[in-house]
């Protein structure tokens, strides 16, 4: 006789809410890590730049003042990640 676990509707969305807050802690430490690195680049402007990571899209905000630190920013971004998520650079060029 084989034994059947039965799962209530309750078990389910205790299952999903956990799964849930797992994801946005990866994601949360996935940011400061991006973050961490833009902020430890030799350019002082990757400080002031932001990131935010949500459903495996981080895209990246503020402002720098030429397209190449724009393009050192998505660099930085894209070595931490590995391909693993996509980026969007939103960064705004302003002399």
């Amino acid at each position: 006789m084989r034994s059947v676990a039965l799962v209530r509707q309750g078990d389910w969305n205790q299952l999903r809410l956990m799964d849930s807050h797992a994801t946005q802690h990866a994601q949360r430490h996935l940011e400061s890590l991006v973050r961490a690195d833009l902020r430890e680049s030799p350019y002082a402007e990757m400080g002031r730049v932001t990131c935010m990571l949500k459903e495996r899209v981080l895209t990246l905000t503020g402002r720098v003042s030429s397209y190449y630190l724009k393009q050192i920013a998505q660099r930085i971004a894209l070595a931490r990640l590995n391909g693993t998520v996509t980026v969007v650079n939103e960064l705004e060029v302003e002399p």
